[in-house]
């Protein structure tokens, strides 16, 4: 396989979880407490290095309109500010397009994948940079998470398998396969590097 068909590999088989579409925020959303009993669960607290992704119901107009939370910690991410100057950089052309109304806004890789998803929803912290999803209120939208990590792999030959594996668990192994994703699809509209 090459990097681009790694790439395509684990955004396919990738395991995907709708959460919001509520009033509020669940607090415990992505701990094991939450995972617990849901079909996922071993899945979820199984999972380690790989790759992840966050989708949301919204446009990029939208998305330029969402304001900053007074609550997000320094290094949370400012939406609607990225989204106007990651527009103006790339132009809707090199961003990811929106599929059936639903915008890919962020991708990355993580040697924890599980974790990393939960920093990214319940920053709290000034010292570690993430989206801060739950400062937002937008709890009303439809979002979905989307990972890949070593309980993903379904069809596929082992020294493939191999070869993913040894991607997945090599920092520069996972920074590849997240620009090759970022090739094929274009560039999430919160990702600043």
């Amino acid at each position: 396989m090459q990097i681009e068909e790694i790439a395509e590999y684990v955004w396919l088989h990738s395991k995907e979880i709708e959460f919001g579409d509520s009033h509020q925020w669940d607090e415990n959303l992505f701990l094991a407490e939450w995972a617990k009993n849901k079909p996922f669960a071993t899945q979820w607290r199984n999972a380690a290095a790989g790759w992840y992704w966050f989708l949301v119901d919204m446009n990029y107009e939208e998305l330029h309109d969402v304001v900053k939370p007074p609550s997000l910690p320094q290094k949370g991410c400012n939406i609607g500010l990225l989204t106007h100057s990651n527009m103006e950089v790339f132009g809707e052309t090199l961003l990811c397009s929106d599929s059936s109304g639903i915008t890919v806004i962020y991708n990355g890789h993580e040697a924890n994948v599980t974790s990393r998803i939960r920093s990214h929803f319940a920053l709290n912290n000034n010292k570690t940079g993430a989206l801060g999803l739950s400062h937002y209120p937008l709890s009303n939208r439809k979002w979905f998470v989307r990972y890949f990590s070593s309980n993903c792999f379904t069809d596929i030959l082992e020294n493939d398998r191999l070869r993913v594996e040894l991607l997945m668990n090599s920092k520069s192994g996972r920074c590849a396969v997240e620009h090759a994703w970022r090739v094929n699809h274009g560039w999430p509209v919160l990702c600043k590097e």
